[in-house]
């Protein structure tokens, strides 16, 4: 349903989203992010990949700036609060903020590592936890 609905919201209706996250990390002693993501999905896949690798997962390491949006992103906050705690933290440096959160959470969307909320989605997926 998001593929289709991404490709009509606009700058606006992106920043009323919250994102949340969905696999596995770690952070370091600098507040780094390391995300490990499954190498594969399907049960039958992870088996056969076991015994080719020991290693289950693909590391991805963020840098600061996606650490501290990754951070953010535990569904209690839109990408538009995201956005301007990313502009009190690092000024200028992110500027155009909106745009560039947007992307960044895309792509986490695209590989599905943070799933995507409106409010009332959000209310629900709450209240059904």
């Amino acid at each position: 349903m998001w593929q289709k609905k991404q490709q009509s919201l606009g700058l606006e209706d992106w920043l009323q989203i919250y994102p949340r996250r969905k696999c596995a990390y770690q952070q370091d002693d600098r507040g780094l992010v390391t995300l490990k993501v499954p190498r594969a999905r399907n049960p039958l896949m992870r088996k056969i990949i076991a015994l080719l690798n020991p290693n289950p997962y693909i590391t991805i390491k963020l840098d600061e700036k996606g650490s501290f949006i990754w951070n953010y992103c535990t569904g209690e906050h839109t990408i538009r609060q995201i956005c301007q705690e990313l502009e009190k933290t690092f000024g200028d440096s992110v500027q155009p903020s909106q745009e560039r959160t947007v992307q960044f959470i895309k792509q986490l969307y695209r590989y599905r590592l943070v799933a995507l909320f409106t409010h009332t989605s959000r209310q629900e997926s709450l209240t059904s936890s």
